[in-house]
């Protein structure tokens, strides 16, 4: 979601009233569990792109046969991970610790379930925000089947997405990353978590990877998959279903510099399924690889 800000700047006149009658229902309607918006595609004819970038919450794209885009949205009141209770707290604390709090003698907490949430669309592009300092959310987004993803979540329980035979780029920072009946091409990286793929086809258009630091890494593929996959795991283990054996390769990467240039040399498991074909790149540091035969 690069230059998020000046895409939207790009299409704020058609779209201002569309994002205004959003962001004020989520505030209006504050005492509803939940709300719902659906969203008109500019040309359902043609293929769309879906853009997502929350800071706090969980998300889940759904692909279906309609030609809107319907999204839910819930506040998730109680949602604080336990594991980054530290980090969570310390980002809400009050900026000036030195201010004396108010007396709160004969008063109680108002609970609310208002938050900020932006939806915008144009030329089949739709883009949903939730930025820092609104409250975690819980969105589930249904969209064309064929559509295209780019999906950022910085702190989240997962990021889920089904059904989908578009392009899909996402990344958790930390979070969970599912993904079932995908197409792919796919790029999934997260920083502190899982990656659990299960593969409907194998797209060759273009090459698809998997990197995460400290996460396991689950691909499940169909025993017709023409792929070659790529293996760099450095303190885990690799274990495979996939009846092809996999052998260790040398990888050189050559970059060059001003003054100069830079090599690289290291080694990768590499296994060639149905004689091989696009490639799969697997990356973790200290997590396991699971490959899976459907």
């Amino acid at each position: 979601m690069t230059n998020f800000k000046l895409q939207k700047l790009t299409t704020v006149i058609k779209t201002i009233t569309l994002a205004n009658a959003l962001i004020f229902s989520a505030s209006a309607y504050a005492q509803q569990a939940e709300r719902q918006y659906s969203v008109e595609l500019s040309d359902p004819s043609k293929p769309m792109f879906l853009d997502v970038e929350m800071y706090m919450g969980n998300i889940t794209i759904e692909g279906y046969e309609g030609q809107t885009v319907e999204i839910v949205a819930e506040v998730l009141n109680d949602f604080q991970p336990d594991k980054h209770k530290d980090k969570w707290q310390k980002n809400w604390k009050r900026v000036d610790t030195n201010k004396p709090m108010r007396s709160t003698e004969g008063l109680t907490p108002v609970s609310h379930t208002a938050f900020n949430l932006e939806i915008m669309e144009s030329s089949n592009r739709v883009e949903i925000e939730s930025e820092f300092g609104s409250k975690p959310v819980a969105i589930v987004v249904k969209v064309p089947q064929n559509a295209s993803l780019d999906v950022n979540l910085y702190t989240g329980d997962s990021i889920n997405i089904s059904n989908i035979s578009g392009n899909v780029e996402v990344e958790s920072h930390i979070g969970n990353i599912n993904g079932t009946l995908i197409t792919g091409p796919i790029v999934a990286e997260t920083h502190a978590s899982d990656i659990v793929i299960e593969f409907n086809t194998f797209s060759d258009s273009a090459p698809s990877s998997f990197a995460t630091h400290s996460g396991d890494i689950d691909i499940s593929l169909l025993a017709n998959t023409a792929s070659t996959v790529e293996v760099q795991n450095y303190q885990g283990q690799v274990l495979s279903g996939l009846g092809t054996e996999f052998e260790s390769v040398d990888k050189v990467n050559k970059k060059q510099r001003e003054n100069g240039q830079k090599i690289e040399i290291g080694s990768q498991l590499q296994a060639k399924l149905n004689g091989g074909g696009q490639v799969m790149s697997i990356n973790t540091y200290s997590g396991n690889v699971y490959l899976r035969q459907k």
